[in-house]
């Protein structure tokens, strides 16, 4: 089972270039899923499929309980091959983390 790390976002601006700028959105939180069977094993939560995630263009997933109502939703990017970060928002982490 791969290991998650649940953090928010919390980066800082360091530059004045409108060009190379961060802007730090702290509403977010980060669900990182990491290990050799990552995507196989969030196939059968999230709503999307997990063999497509990208590391450039985020996809949105949500994950369901088993009523088929969502528990959570957000976007999700690839790191590398064994991890799956899954960003959402602040008010839906204690859900995803009672899930």
């Amino acid at each position: 089972m791969p290991s998650s790390d649940l953090s928010s976002n919390k980066s800082k601006s360091s530059s004045h270039d409108r060009d190379n700028t961060i802007f730090p959105i702290p509403e977010l939180a980060i669900a990182r899923f990491k290990g050799t069977d990552t995507v196989d094993f969030l196939q059968g939560y999230l709503t999307c499929d997990t063999t497509k995630i990208g590391d450039t263009k985020p996809t949105l997933w949500s994950i369901c309980n088993i009523k088929g109502r969502a528990v959570a939703n957000g976007w999700a990017l690839r790191n590398d091959y064994e991890t799956i970060d899954l960003i959402l928002h602040n008010s839906l982490v204690d859900p995803l983390l009672m899930f």
